[in-house]
Parts: structure tokens; C-alpha cells; sequence
């Protein structure tokens, strides 16, 4: 073999490892590394000049950004004409009469914060009428600029005026034209103005209309477990707060967005809404801004100091040269430049399709190929408007400058309504012309080719499509008569993927799975809407829903979990063992939701529809779940008959250890209640060994709570706090609210036994709101909430009563990362260990002095060019290998370090 074969032959090896492992190749232009170094520092001295803002320095306050304040002089007065562009036209609703928004009528007005972090759902009304005001410190969320924004400041300007007066302005246009990237641009502006922050709510990737206030509640970062309407949740939980919302890809949810918006407008005044869609949303009060393509040059004037400033060159140009290297608009490709973009309408994605290619080929051999496009599309009678036209030829023309096998995977990868990864995408879209073996090199060229963006982050490589694209490989997949075939592999994947999840949960992989499954959320709505709406899959549904439990449970989905499993349940009432699985999970779900009504019923058609499929599997866990339910609802002696007949049958047959496990906490708790601690602490310690063994961390956790349970009852105060802020440690990774709220609710009861009583009260207050997001306080269980009135009355007695209500109300408006760091702040600092810095790693180190500094996860992230999530990997694994629990005792450490 020649050597440039062998060359060619490890250089391909090379990049398939990489990505593989996580990593691409990409090139970094001139300049770039520096410019983020700069943006960084904006960042943080913005920061800076928050505090001092809020300090109350109120000469800086006066000068902060107003709405309705441009920072473009707009069109420059003796500028050539323009073909295209210009002041789009402006569509107001007549009955519309707003208030004026400006700064100086806002809550929080003026405010600098750039920092974002995750917050949660609603406090209890009778909180929220001390006035508290949930993490006041947060500002939201919006995806970071992959690239520069290019044009659009008239366009920014326009749409902040629309704002000044109007609370719901949407942005209309074609696919491809920008709306996204101007919206965002918009909101990043304008963000400074709300208190509560901007946040990106994105719902291209959702297809059941009736999960649209779910997804809001997840893009607000509010976890809600309960079993009430997601959209009475979302509404409580922004009544009273100042926020923006915008939504993405409204056009194919039109009605339930509508509904939802109209709802939010109605009822809370602090919420204003920047949406997206290819058509107005139709509620009382809308702006409609209709989004024109970019400024193009007249032909007259094409030439070099003419065309400069015009957004659709200047776009077309910064393209190139990231494709390229370098890239400049010159007398020798000037009018080629301007045909190209005028013949694309200056539409923006059409732009960046076109200057990926250039690549691999001339200007003047990029409009050939489209001229041909467009003359083919001008036969076809199914073309529509123009504007659609030229971006429906913009994408198939590089549909058809991809090769068979990109052409292949382009439609049939259209069916992951999300992100994907290299192993998803080798699983759902392989078979006939595209073989497992090129699933890899397709995607490499669908990426080198701008159709498929690479997006890394903890230690992983997953691909997106952008909507457009996505939805064009839709249509193609359903010209082809593959979408239903698709769907249903997409259905197998993740169907496969959820029992590898059941059968690997219990063990050392569970926090990696947590992850895994968070990322893949919209592969299980979209799998299991197919399911529900597809007779011959409702079992297949069932399988899955009823499988992925601790999906539901352990993580922040106990409410969207009830959903399915219902919707479900409704589809296909057939006597079957997957019927019986999903009503084990539904009575666990209800249970844990308070409502022991529907446990019951759903526990007892288990086990009696389980009897009759001779399985007594199924038949052990409907006792479980009917024994887990009387519990809560404080049946004493019928939970103890039913927790017995549970464990014996667990002992005699093959059901998953992490069941038997959840049965020897559930039997602990009500033991340890009760007062019958030596049978509690036995259960407890069983489950600690036996879940140790196994590498498993969430029974665990549970296992260390029973321990700090067994201790408070036992009067062993010192050794219950140690053993409640192990097991809040513990569950941290896996955002196991119920778990927090557990635990938070018994430290709170050991703090008031050892009379540290404004302690207790705050806890109270930040108990009692995660269990507001459940719908019920502790269950309705009147052996965890007796136990909480001694505690409430011994802080009370202590503290006074007006004392100790703002002490819970500080409680229930901290953040729930405040919360659990005060925890262990209030340790003396010199009980800090110095330990020396060998045992971290260069990545750790660097990690560890910036929480010195003071920055949080999302600065780290920013900071050193990772993810938010890894960020907070490696603080986690700074705070386990140093035995530390909080980032105090971390910047305490590096401050007082000898080495």
C-alpha cells in the first residue's frame, strides 16, 4: 500500500477514536480564543458591577438599560438601495392597550446579573404571602452564541420598541430566515430589565400539545412531582415574579401554546413573552414582528466599498471564512457574491448551507447548482409562496450535493426529535443502503457539510439538526415511506435503551445513567406518544413506562411519569404483563403523590390481574405497592400484615434487588416512627450492605437517611445530623428531590431537638416547599407529619412567632443550592481538613481554585470551555475525594493550603 494510503488510513482511524471518545476536530479561527477570553472578563466585571448596583448605588442604577433604547442609528442616511431588508412590516393587534413597560415601572429595573443557574418551582401560597420571593439571585437560562450574530440591530431594536408596550410579541417568518437567532438576540438585551431572568423554553422537538406546560416547567428548571395541571403549576410558580419567557417553534402547537399563553398574560402581570413561529399565535394582545430576509445590494452597486455593511454579504463572508480559514469579498468575486445572494433571498440559513459548501467548490459552481435547482422547482406544481421556494431550494440543493448514504441518513436521522449520539444513530438508522459500518462517515460529512451540528459535553459527542433540516428530512422520510418503519425502530431504540437502564440501575452506573436519560427525555416522549397513539404499541408503551420507575422517581419526572402511565393504562386495557408492570409504577407514582386512592386501586388490579397471569413476580410487587400506600395513609396494621407478605414473597421468588431494597426502607421508615428502632436499624443496615455490595448509590442514600432516622429517634443527635448531611450529599447527583425533602425534613427535626431552632425553622421553610412540588406535605402521612409539629413547636416556642415565621420564609425563598451549602457552612471552617492537593487531578485543581474564587458552575463551565454538567462532575468529585461537604470547606481548604 502507498504511504499516503497508510496515512489516509490511520488519519481515518484517528478521527473515528475521537469521536468516539468523545471529541472533534474543529477549527478555531484566528482571534477566537481571544475573544472568548474577553467576553469572559465582560462577564464578570458586568457581575462586578452588579453589586454594586445592588448595594444600592442608584446613579448607576438611573443609567441601566431602557426599553425601547436602540444601540443602532439604523439605516445610514445616502446608502445605496436596497433590494430586500429593510424596516420590516409591523402587525399590531387593535386591541391591544398595554401598559408601558420601561425600566422605571419594572420590578427590578437596572439589574446586572449575568451568571445563570438552575432554579426551582413554586412556593406554598401561605409562603408566598409572607412575600417571599423563590431564588431571587437567579436570572434564567439562554443558550450561548455558537458564532457571531451577524445584521438584524434595526430588527433587535423594532422588536425591544414592540416590547416596551406589548407583553406577548411573536416573530414570524419562513424556516430559515432567523427568528431563533433574533429572538435570542433580543432577549439577551433585554434581560437585564427582569428580575427573575430570560428563559429559552425550545419546542421543536415536542409533539403532544398537552405537554407544552411541562416543558415550560422544565426550561424554568421547576421540579413538580405532584398530580396537579403542569400549567396551574407553571402559573403559580411565576405569579408575583418579573421574567421573560422565550418560546421556540410555536407554528405546529399553535393552540395549546395559545391557551397557555393567554392563560399566563391573564394571570401573572410580571411575565412577559418573545416568541417564534411561522404564524401568529391569535391571542388578545399580540405583536406580531414579520422577520424580512437581510439587506441585499442592488446589482448597480456591487462593488466593494458599496456593498460594506450590508448584513447578507457580511453573513455569507464570516461563514466562508469559517469554512475556509480565510475568506474575503473582493473585486473578483463581488457580483458573484451578490447573485448568490440575492438568488437565495438572503435568507440566513440558506447563506450558511451555501458557504459550507464552499469547500469543495467555486462561487460561480455554487450558482449553477442552484440555478439548476430552481429551474427543476419551477416544473413542480406542489411549490408554494417564493420565499419558501428559494429555502426549500436552498436546503434540497444540498440535500442533493450530499451522497446516497448522507441523503439516507439525513431522512431517516430526522426521527430523533432531539439530540442523538453516534451509537443511536448506528442502531435506528442502519440497514438496506446505509450499513452499520458508514453510519459513522455519513455523519461526518452531514456535520462537514453544516446539515448536522456536533454538540460535546460530559465526555460525549451528540448531533442535533436544526428544525428546518429536520423537518425537510422528515418529508423526505415520509416520501419515502419510511416514517412509520422509522418511528418504530426510534420506538425499539429507546425501548432498548430504557431495559439496559432497568437492568444496569442497580449498580455503579446509576449516576451516569441519571444523566443519560435526562438527555434522552425527548427520545421518551417522542417513543412513547408513539406508543399511546398507535393500538398495536400501547403494550410496548406500557413495557417501557412501567420499566423506567426509578426514570420517574428517582429523578425529576414523577409527574410527567403519572401522565403516560394513565395515558397508557387507557390505550389498551388488555389482561397482560405489561398491563400489570405500568400499574405497579402508577401506584408507586400515586402513592408518593399523596394520593392513596388511586395507589390503591391501581396496587390491587396489579396484584389481582398478576394472579391470573400466574406471576408472582407482578403479584409481590402489587403488595408492596398496597403496603407502601396504607402506610402513607397511616394504616398501620394493615401496612405491617401487607409489608410481611411482601418480603416473603420477595424471599422465595426472582424480582430485582433494588425492589427488595425499596421494601426494607419503606418497612424501616414506618419501624422507626413507630418507635421500634432496633428492628428499623437492622432493615437499615441490610440495605447498606446490601446495596454497597452492589455499587449502588440512591437505595443507599436511602439507607444512610434511615440511619440518621434510627439515630434522632434513639436520641443520638450528633450522629444523626452526620448521618442526614451523608445521605443529602449522596443524593445530589441524581436531583432526587423526594430524597432531599426527606432528609431535609428530618435534619430539621434534629436541629430543634438539639435547640438550634432558627436552623430548624429555615429547614421547615425549605422542606415544605419541596414538598409543595409533590402536591401533598410528606405524603399525608401522619407518621412524618406528627413528627414535624413537635419540631415546628419547639422552634416556635424558642424563636417567638414572628421570629419564626421569617425564618421559614427565609427558608422556602432560598435556592435549594443555598440551602443544602448553609447546611454545612455553619461548621466551624477550621473543621476543614488540609488535605494536600495530590489527590486531585490538573482539571480538578483548576476546578477547585475557582470555586475559591467564588464562581459558580455555570462560570466554571464558561471559564474553562466545558459544560455545565461536567463542571459540576468535577466539583463533586473535588468535594468526595476531599471528604469535604460544601464549596466553603473547598475555598477554605485552598485558601489556608501549605502545598
Amino acid at each position: 500500500m502507498p504511504r499516503s494510503g497508510v496515512i489516509s488510513g490511520r488519519l481515518r482511524t484517528l478521527v473515528k477514536v475521537l469521536v468516539l471518545n468523545g471529541g472533534l476536530l474543529v477549527r478555531v479561527q484566528p482571534g477566537e480564543q481571544g475573544k472568548t477570553a474577553r467576553d469572559l472578563r465582560k462577564r464578570r466585571s458586568r457581575a462586578v458591577l452588579h453589586s454594586s448596583v445592588c448595594i444600592g448605588n442608584a446613579a448607576r442604577r438611573s443609567r441601566a438599560f431602557r426599553w425601547g433604547e436602540s444601540d443602532s442609528p439604523g439605516p445610514k442616511p445616502g446608502g445605496p438601495p436596497q433590494r430586500t431588508g429593510g424596516s420590516p412590516f409591523v402587525e399590531v393587534d387593535p386591541m391591544t392597550s398595554s401598559t408601558s413597560m420601561n425600566a422605571a415601572g419594572r420590578r427590578g429595573a437596572g439589574s446586572t446579573f449575568e451568571h445563570e443557574c438552575p432554579t426551582s418551582g413554586s412556593e406554598p401560597a401561605e409562603l408566598r404571602a409572607m412575600g417571599s420571593s423563590r431564588h431571587e439571585k437567579v436570572v434564567g437560562h439562554l443558550p450561548l452564541e455558537i458564532n457571531e450574530m451577524v445584521g438584524r440591530r434595526q430588527e433587535t431594536a423594532e422588536i425591544r420598541q414592540l416590547m416596551a408596550s406589548h407583553r406577548l410579541v411573536t416573530v414570524t417568518g419562513p424556516g430559515g430566515i432567523g427568528k431563533t437567532r433574533t429572538a435570542l438576540h433580543v432577549a439577551r438585551s433585554a434581560r437585564r430589565n427582569f428580575a427573575d431572568g430570560a428563559w429559552f423554553v425550545e419546542l421543536g422537538s415536542l409533539r403532544d400539545p398537552s405537554l407544552v406546560g411541562q416543558v415550560l416547567l422544565e426550561a424554568l428548571k421547576v421540579p413538580d412531582s405532584s398530580a396537579r395541571n403542569p400549567e396551574t403549576v407553571l402559573i403559580e410558580y411565576l405569579r408575583g415574579r418579573d421574567t421573560l419567557l422565550v418560546v421556540d417553534n410555536c407554528e405546529h402547537l399553535v393552540v395549546g401554546v395559545a391557551r397557555l399563553v393567554d392563560a399566563m398574560l391573564r394571570e401573572v402581570p410580571g411575565v412577559q413573552v418573545l416568541a417564534t413561529s411561522r404564524q401568529p399565535l391569535g391571542v388578545p394582545g399580540e405583536a406580531t414582528y414579520r422577520l424580512a430576509p437581510l439587506p441585499v445590494p442592488a446589482d448597480e452597486f456591487a462593488d466593494v466599498p458599496q456593498i460594506s455593511g450590508f448584513a447578507s454579504i457580511e453573513l455569507f463572508a464570516a461563514r466562508a471564512r469559517a469554512a475556509l480559514g480565510s475568506f474575503e469579498v473582493d473585486a473578483s468575486n463581488i457580483r458573484d457574491v451578490v447573485r448568490l445572494c440575492t438568488t437565495l433571498e438572503a435568507l440566513p440559513l440558506a447563506l450558511e448551507l451555501a458557504a459550507s459548501r464552499l469547500k469543495v467548490m467555486t462561487i460561480d459552481e455554487l450558482l449553477r447548482r442552484l440555478d439548476d435547482r430552481f429551474t427543476m422547482l419551477k416544473g413542480s406544481s406542489t411549490v408554494g409562496a417564493p420565499r419558501h421556494q428559494t429555502l426549500l431550494a436552498a436546503v434540497a440543493w444540498s440535500h442533493d450535493l450530499c451522497t446516497p448514504v448522507e441523503k439516507l441518513l439525513w431522512r431517516r436521522a430526522s426521527v430523533f426529535p432531539g439530540g442523538f449520539d453516534l451509537n443511536a444513530a448506528e442502531e435506528v438508522c442502519s440497514g438496506g443502503d446505509l450499513p452499520r459500518d458508514q453510519v459513522l462517515d455519513a455523519l461526518l460529512g452531514l456535520v462537514d457539510k453544516s446539515v448536522v451540528v456536533n454538540e460535546q459535553g460530559d465526555g460525549r459527542v451528540r448531533f442535533r439538526m436544526l428544525a428546518t433540516l429536520r423537518e425537510f428530512g422528515s418529508e423526505c422520510l415520509a416520501e419515502a415511506g419510511e416514517l412509520e418503519s422509522l418511528s418504530a425502530a426510534h420506538c425499539a431504540w429507546t425501548s432498548g435503551m430504557l431495559a439496559d437502564a432497568a437492568a444496569e440501575w442497580f449498580g455503579p452506573g446509576q449516576v451516569e445513567w441519571t444523566a443519560r436519560l435526562r438527555l434522552a427525555q425527548s427520545d421518551i416522549r417522542a417513543a412513547l406518544e408513539f406508543c399511546a397513539t398507535h393500538s398495536d404499541y400501547a403494550r410496548v408503551g406500557q413495557r417501557m413506562a412501567g420499566e423506567c420507575w426509578f426514570h420517574w422517581i428517582a429523578g425529576e419526572y414523577l409527574s410527567e411519569g403519572r401522565l403516560w402511565l394513565e395515558r397508557l393504562l387507557a390505550a389498551d386495557t388488555r389482561p397482560t404483563v405489561e398491563r400489570a408492570l405500568a400499574l405497579r409504577t402508577a401506584a408507586g407514582v400515586a402513592a408518593l403523590q399523596g394520593d392513596t386512592g388511586r395507589a390503591d386501586q391501581a396496587a390491587a388490579e396489579c396484584e389481582q390481574l398478576a394472579s391470573d397471569l400466574a406471576r408472582p413476580d407482578l403479584v409481590a410487587y402489587g403488595v408492596h405497592m398496597r403496603a407502601l400506600s396504607a402506610f402513607f395513609a397511616s394504616r398501620a396494621a394493615e401496612a405491617e400484615d401487607l409489608f410481611l407478605r411482601a418480603r416473603t414473597l420477595y424471599a422465595d421468588i426472582m424480582v430485582s434487588e433494588a425492589w427488595r431494597l425499596l421494601l426494607l426502607v419503606h418497612y424501616g421508615a414506618m419501624h422507626a416512627l413507630q418507635g421500634d428502632l432496633p428492628v428499623a436499624a437492622g432493615l437499615f443496615e441490610e440495605t447498606h450492605s446490601r446495596s454497597e455490595e452492589h455499587g449502588d448509590q440512591w437505595a443507599r442514600s436511602y439507607a444512610v437517611w434511615g440511619r440518621g432516622l434510627v439515630s434522632f429517634h434513639a436520641g443520638e443527635l450528633e450522629e444523626a445530623e452526620t448521618s442526614l448531611l451523608r445521605s443529602i450529599e449522596m443524593k445530589r447527583p441524581f436531583h432526587d428531590l423526594l430524597g432531599l425533602a426527606l432528609a431535609l425534613d428530618a435534619l430539621a427535626w434534629v436541629l430543634a431537638a438539639k435547640g438550634q431552632a432558627l436552623r430548624a425553622a429555615r429547614l421547615v421553610g425549605a422542606a415544605s416547599w419541596l414538598w409543595s412540588t409533590f402536591g401533598t406535605d410528606l405524603f399525608g402521612s401522619e407518621f412524618f407529619t406528627a413528627q414535624r409539629a413537635q419540631c415546628e413547636a419547639a422552634a416556635r416556642k424558642a424563636l417567638g412567632d414572628p421570629a419564626y415565621v421569617e425564618a421559614v420564609g427565609q427558608g422556602a425563598s432560598a435556592s435549594l443550592d443555598d440551602t443544602l451549602g448553609e447546611l454545612v457552612d455553619n461548621e466551624p471552617a477550621q473543621r476543614a481538613p488540609r488535605r494536600t492537593k495530590s489527590l486531585l487531578t490538573r482539571r480538578e485543581q483548576e476546578v477547585a481554585a475557582l470555586v475559591a474564587e467564588g464562581l459558580t458552575n455555570q462560570e466554571i463551565a464558561d471559564k474553562l470551555v466545558i459544560s455545565t454538567r461536567t463542571a459540576e462532575a468535577h466539583v463533586e468529585h473535588v468535594l468526595r475525594k476531599m471528604d469535604f461537604r460544601s464549596r466553603t470547606q473547598i475555598a477554605t481548604w485552598y485558601a489556608t493550603r501549605t502545598d
